[in-house]
């Protein structure tokens, strides 16, 4: 967590998550989120704390990074007031005029690469409020279709009320240079996981644990990692067999 942060951002759309907890879960998950923005320590959480948890922690990881670069603006904000006042006192000496001009030329850089980057792609809202540049054409729209269907088959429902944003979300993740292949495997991963782990009959625990939203946005990393060691302890049993076998 951010360094000398002693507060975090408790946002209310969890209030739809808590009302599917009990009093006592509810209490614990808090416990956990104090403890994490305090002291960075993952707390050790039973289903189904421990896939509500999951988001609850990148968000707070997100708020974290945002807050420290703020304050890293506000120092150089600071600085850059205190280089000011010295030019005035010092009348503007040739040293401070050239520091400040080749600051603002890195400015200037930096927005111009900004403003083309986002004249290349449309720029839309996604569910953690972040503006991103996403490209959505026909045969990304097509591919979140066979995407979602494993998961949908595993729930056994359409998602039709998330499917908008999922689809912004999915077509977020290609842009950032995920590749189809790699967003199949872990849609099958997640439809196999719900298959085995979740009873269909626990509504509440498929809404947390199978929201496409998550999985695609804020969940996706944690998703990625979890099938990546997963595969690589197969494997691992796999040379063990064939060790065995020889």
């Amino acid at each position: 967590m951010a360094e000398e942060k002693k507060s975090f951002v408790v946002y209310c759309d969890l209030e739809e998550i808590l009302n599917e907890l009990s009093d006592e879960e509810a209490g614990i998950l808090f416990k956990a989120m104090v403890g994490y923005a305090q002291n960075g320590n993952e707390p050790e959480l039973g289903i189904p704390l421990k896939y509500v948890w999951i988001p609850i922690r990148q968000q707070m990881e997100r708020d974290a990074e945002k807050w420290n670069e703020v304050k890293k603006v506000r120092s150089a904000a600071g600085r850059k007031g205190g280089v000011k006042s010295g030019q005035v006192r010092a009348k503007k000496s040739e040293k401070s005029t050239k520091i400040i001009q080749n600051s603002e030329k890195r400015v200037t850089k930096t927005k111009q690469k900004k403003q083309s980057q986002a004249n290349e792609a449309v720029n839309v809202n996604v569910n953690d409020n972040v503006n991103v540049n996403v490209n959505v054409n026909d045969n990304v729209i097509q591919f979140a279709s066979d995407l979602l269907r494993p998961l949908e088959g595993a729930v056994g429902r359409e998602f039709s009320q998330e499917r908008d944003e999922t689809i912004q979300l999915i077509a977020q993740r290609l842009d950032e240079g995920r590749t189809e292949k790699e967003l199949m495997a872990v849609a099958n991963f997640k439809a196999e996981e719900i298959k085995r782990e979740i009873d269909p009959g626990d509504k509440a625990v498929l809404k947390m644990f199978a929201n496409p939203i998550n999985l695609f946005g804020s969940g996706y990393e944690s998703t990625l990692d979890l099938m990546k060691k997963n595969e690589a302890k197969n494997e691992k049993m796999e040379r063990l067999q064939q060790e065995e076998t020889e």
